[in-house]
């Protein structure tokens, strides 16, 4: 990203601590998520689910996911308060650059476990 943006050491020093915290607190929250997942599917599996108990579950997830959101957005927010324009421009396609390349390459592995479940 550094290249890309083509970040000053002063820019750098401030987006790259930041960033690396918000990511740990999306990565927390994100396995916050998949703990709440594991528990709604178990939940879904009784024979009997409790409709309270499902309906707290569900809150919950969107309250954890709405979490990740406001941590994108304080990462937007830091970007735009320590970029230039010309930065700016350049970070959204090298965003965009970045996911449709993770898009390829899970699309990628999802190919290879389909067939390796063929054989």
């Amino acid at each position: 990203m550094t290249e890309a943006l083509e970040l000053s050491e002063e820019q750098a020093a401030k987006i790259y601590p930041a960033a690396a915290r918000i990511e740990r607190e999306k990565a927390g929250l994100s396995g916050k998520i998949g703990q709440e997942i594991r528990d709604l599917r178990a939940m879904l599996r009784a024979e009997n689910p409790d409709e309270q108990s499902l309906a707290k579950k569900v809150r919950s997830i969107k309250e954890l996911r709405k979490a990740v959101q406001e941590k994108d957005q304080e990462f937007e927010l830091l970007l735009e308060g320590n970029l230039t324009e010309v930065q700016k421009a350049r970070y959204l396609l090298f965003a965009l650059d970045f996911y449709r390349g993770l898009g390829e390459n899970l699309e990628k592995a999802r190919q290879v476990l389909r067939q390796k479940r063929n054989y």
